[in-house]
């Protein structure tokens, strides 16, 4: 593979990691990489990179943190695939991928997320009294719960669905 193959290969697995299950046996999701079954799952790795970027544009310094942690993770995202590029140039080793090491990062990508999603419910001054058009407030509401309740489905419900074999 070229390095570029390679990099491909590393994608999807990486993200095949992230949405399913790789252990001792592997339990990935057969369908796109884009579809209700892992779109809510992949946004944890998208939305706190949104949010820095909101943050920023509303000039507040509470975006500084967010930064750093979204940072730090792409960096070690950046030193694992090196490490799993090296070992596939020098001993043909097709792993490396695992995701299970970012686990770790989600508390903080969520709370990243949810002030992102606290922010849209302010104002332009950063308050929160209620001058918001109603229709952005039910909006953001709507956006939330389907976004939790896709977090919710394609965890749990997802894996009871479609793996009953391995729950006997």
């Amino acid at each position: 593979m070229t390095l570029y193959q390679y990099f491909l290969y590393y994608k999807r697995e990486f993200f095949g990691s992230w949405t399913g299950i790789a252990s001792h046996i592997s339990l990935y999701k057969s369908t796109r990489l884009y579809s209700p079954d892992r779109i809510a799952l992949l946004s944890v790795w998208i939305l706190p990179a949104v949010s820095v970027f909101w943050f920023a544009r509303k000039k507040d310094d509470r975006g500084i943190a967010p930064l750093g942690r979204y940072a730090a993770a792409l960096i070690a995202g950046a030193m694992q695939f090196a490490s799993a590029v090296g070992g596939f140039y020098s001993r043909g080793y097709l792993g490396g991928f695992q995701s299970r090491y970012y686990i770790c990062v989600i508390a903080a990508f969520g709370l990243s997320i949810a002030r992102m999603f606290e922010k849209g419910l302010t104002d332009s001054r950063g308050q929160s009294d209620g001058r918001l058009p109603d229709y952005r407030r039910k909006l953001l509401f709507v956006v939330v719960i389907v976004f939790v309740l896709l977090l919710f489905y394609e965890n749990f419900i997802y894996f009871l669905l479609n793996f009953t074999g391995y729950l006997t």
